[in-house]
């Protein structure tokens, strides 16, 4: 299974959220590097990374709060779909290689796109609005 790769283009320039991208990938790969497993089990491991993403997402949000990101609403909109996501995959997935499959497309699109797109649209807000 491919796993995720950080590379420097997906760093926000904020310390703590850009190790927390870092630590979300590293959790991810570990489910897509699982090769045999129980239903419990993966499901045990999903779990922890559903729980830190939600902390990550919160963390997130906070920062943009204090930055006074005008775009925090929509992107809180994009936090909570993701989630949502995230938990479906889990109980509709009926297969370890399934489950992998469904999270690897959900992650690059959220790597690629929301890290890489969106999160950096909070970067340089920071940048042009310091606190």
């Amino acid at each position: 299974m491919n796993t995720i790769v950080w590379e420097d283009r997906f760093l926000i320039n904020d310390p703590e959220i850009d190790r927390q991208h870092q630590e979300l990938i590293k959790l991810a790969n570990v489910v897509l590097e699982l090769k045999s497993i129980d239903k419990d089990s993966l499901s045990m491991v999903f779990k922890g990374l559903t729980k830190y993403t939600r902390f990550h997402f919160a963390r997130e949000e906070e920062y943009m709060q204090q930055l006074g990101f005008p775009a925090l609403a929509s992107h809180r909109v994009l936090h909570r779909t993701i989630v949502v996501e995230m938990d479906r995959l889990l109980h509709e997935s009926t297969t370890i290689t399934e489950l992998q499959e469904r999270l690897r497309n959900l992650l690059y699109g959220w790597v690629l796109d929301h890290i890489a797109s969106q999160d950096a649209a909070i970067a340089r807000f920071a940048v042009d609005h310091p606190r």
